[in-house]
Order: structure tokens, then C-alpha cells, then sequence
């Protein structure tokens, strides 16, 4: 069939189906007639791995989903690992050395209530005095 959109002319070709006749036999209007239905043909799907969210799976053939188990491989500390370390530990060392001179100057001032809160601060942080 020649279609024409937007004035690009093409030749229109349905695809095929393959029809089958089913045992169910039915009436319309007297007429008796079987059913028919279109063959259900399996396409093969191409067998493929992905990874979703960082959570890798595959696809079958069969078009189904299935987990791909990989055993965890502990990656080896990087450089930039061991400088977040290092850079974590000092904030701490430095936050609990600034708390340490906060609540000396507390009880200087005899400021109880003040002193209470650096307390309670202080066993958040773990900070060894």
C-alpha cells in the first residue's frame, strides 16, 4: 500500500502474522465460525549482563532475569582512602582539643549548666581527656 506524510512517499508493507485456528467454534449473526488467534512464536532475546543501581543482573535467552552472584572483592586502600582517614582523625583530634578548652573556660566562669552540655558533647565525641 503507497502511503504519503508530510509529502515523503513510502510504501506501507503490515507484518505478517501466522494465524491459527482454535477448537472454539462461535456465532454471529447464524453464522458459525472457529476462532482464530495468531501463533505465539518465541524470539530468541540476546543473552546480555547489566548492572542496575550497582546491583549486577543478566538477561536469558528466554527473555527472563536472572542475579548474577559475584563474590565481594575487598579493593585495596587507595591513597585518597587512607588521606580521608587521616584527614577524619585530626578533625576529630582537633574538635575534642577546642571542646577540652571550652569546658575549661566554663569552669572558670563556674557556668554548671554550660559545663553539663560540654559533658554530654564530650561522650558524644569520645574524646579521651
Amino acid at each position: 500500500m503507497k502511503l504519503c506524510y508530510r509529502g515523503v512517499r513510502y510504501e506501507h508493507t503490515p507484518p505478517t502474522l501466522e494465524m491459527t485456528e482454535s477448537e472454539i467454534l462461535t456465532k454471529y449473526r447464524g453464522q458459525a465460525y472457529a476462532v482464530r488467534y495468531p501463533r505465539h512464536m518465541m524470539i530468541p532475546q540476546v543473552a546480555a549482563e547489566f548492572k542496575y543501581r550497582g546491583v549486577p543482573y543478566r538477561t536469558t535467552e528466554m527473555g527472563s532475569l536472572e542475579a548474577v552472584d559475584r563474590p565481594s572483592i575487598p579493593k585495596p586502600a587507595t591513597q585518597t582512602d587512607v588521606a580521608l582517614v587521616e584527614s577524619a582523625r585530626i578533625h576529630r583530634e582537633n574538635l575534642c582539643k577546642r571542646l577540652s578548652e571550652r569546658i575549661a573556660a566554663a569552669k572558670a566562669r563556674g557556668d554548671a549548666n554550660l559545663l553539663q552540655i560540654l559533658e554530654r558533647e564530650s561522650e558524644q565525641l569520645v574524646c579521651s581527656r
